[in-house]
């Protein structure tokens, strides 16, 4: 709700109590960012990926980001993409059917969503303020097989110079 303030001093209050705390390290690490201390919020950001929070690695790559470090950012944001992995039984293989021997139907996947698509668009975008078109529009078109109506990364791909 924008008050920093207070989201630090309950980040604090919460580490305070259990330092394990993955989220409490994060917001305390988006506090520091958001104040411009660089260093602080590399350190907690670091302890949230350690603690395995979902979002760590996508704030760390914003965070090389902003100090030019492309490589390392691009780094982070592909580890905060997080892999799908739909079970396929053979019959759709081999013989292009869906069957199942279970008295239950078959469940497909959905496609994710804007939050765990960031990464992905971020990484994009990345690629492009380097003008290696090839490599976003690899990205782009990754995530839209994951999810064909993320409107953003169509409209991202659509606006790709033409490879040649």
């Amino acid at each position: 709700m924008d008050n920093v303030d207070e989201a630090g001093h309950l980040a604090q209050k919460a580490i305070d109590t259990l330092w394990t705390c993955s989220g409490a390290q994060l917001v305390r690490g988006l506090v520091n960012l958001a104040e411009g201390n660089l260093a602080a919020a590399e350190v907690d950001l670091r302890t949230a990926l350690y603690f395995r929070h979902p979002d760590a690695a996508y704030y760390l790559g914003q965070l090389y980001q902003s100090r030019g470090d492309t490589d390392t950012a691009a780094h982070y944001y592909e580890n905060a993409i997080s892999p799908s992995v739909v079970p396929v039984d053979v019959e759709i293989t081999l013989y292009d059917r869906s069957t199942t021997f279970d008295m239950l139907p078959p469940l497909f996947r959905m496609g994710i969503g804007p939050q765990q698509a960031e990464p992905w668009l971020a990484l994009g975008r990345l690629y492009e303020m380097e003008s290696d078109f090839e490599a976003a529009r690899l990205v782009y078109e990754t995530v839209l097989l994951e999810d064909p109506y993320l409107a953003e990364a169509q409209e991202r791909l659509d606006a790709l110079p033409s490879s040649q």
